[in-house]
């Protein structure tokens, strides 16, 4: 009983973990992606940037639920 108590609470640790991290990362990029469509004037960077902020939001929709 104990130990699958423990198992359950350390595969929460971990998963909380990779969520803040996954969190890290995407607020790392944003302003990246942010800055460099601003500098490209170039139609295609926008688009490609708008790709990448909208994988982005896919993946944080699970997390705001």
């Amino acid at each position: 009983m104990f130990s699958q108590g423990g198992v359950i609470l350390r595969v929460n640790r971990t998963r909380s973990a990779i969520q803040r991290y996954r969190i890290n990362t995407v607020f790392f990029f944003v302003p990246v992606i942010g800055i460099v469509g601003q500098f490209s004037n170039n139609r295609r960077a926008q688009l490609f940037n708008l790709g990448i902020t909208d994988s982005i939001n896919t993946l944080l929709t699970p997390l705001r639920q």
